[in-house]
């Protein structure tokens, strides 16, 4: 049910919230396969970390997650009205001592996650005078470090880069495109996550 509420979210912030207004579509068969990824997703976090209230917190992260996927598939946009509550939840959830890491790790998780990318980014610019990264995978970094922790910020960027990098060459041979070719990056932010959640619970 979660799923489903989800695809159809994100189906009309493409359709309403974006510029470009885009048409989106929503058939049943791709309904029941968000639906079923986010229940196999739910049921795989809880085997990793038990029926804890912590596991209960992290399946909104999941479900949080699973939106800013679909939303960047369909939108190339993080918005900053999931990311920024995401971040401050996770602080919270640290603060109160109910989360897998200590308040000062979560605390320059989300600095880290940030500002790391943040100077990638500029860097990148003044070398290639291209654009990389934009400032909504920077929010969903630093979401990502309130929830896991700065130590797993390298992580999660190495994991992500590398799913990012055979996804945009496969795409580049099938679609016969050049190098240029750009790929959201938040998708694959989103999957790195998850697989830090279920490896620290693990």
């Amino acid at each position: 049910m979660m799923g489903l509420f989800i695809h159809r979210l994100a189906n009309y912030y493409a359709h309403n919230l974006t510029p470009q207004g885009q048409s989106t579509t929503s058939s049943l068969t791709s309904d029941m396969l968000v639906g079923l990824a986010c229940a196999m997703l739910s049921l795989v976090n809880f085997y990793f970390i038990g029926h804890t209230l912590w596991a209960w917190l992290t399946v909104l992260l999941i479900w949080s997650l699973c939106l800013l996927l679909l939303m960047d598939l369909k939108t190339w946009l993080l918005p900053d009205l999931i990311t920024l509550p995401l971040m401050w939840l996770g602080l919270i959830v640290h603060d109160l001592g109910l989360g897998s890491v200590s308040l000062h790790d979560a605390l320059w998780g989300a600095v880290l996650g940030y500002v790391f990318p943040w100077l990638i980014k500029h860097l990148y610019f003044l070398l290639t005078d291209r654009q990389g990264m934009g400032h909504g995978d920077f929010k969903l970094l630093a979401a990502l470090g309130a929830w896991l922790g700065w130590q797993a910020l390298p992580v999660v960027l190495l994991i992500a880069s590398c799913a990012g990098l055979v996804v945009g060459l496969m795409l580049m041979w099938w679609r016969k495109k050049t190098l240029k070719m750009a790929v959201p990056f938040g998708p694959f932010l989103a999957f790195a996550g998850v697989l830090i959640l279920f490896k620290q619970g693990h």
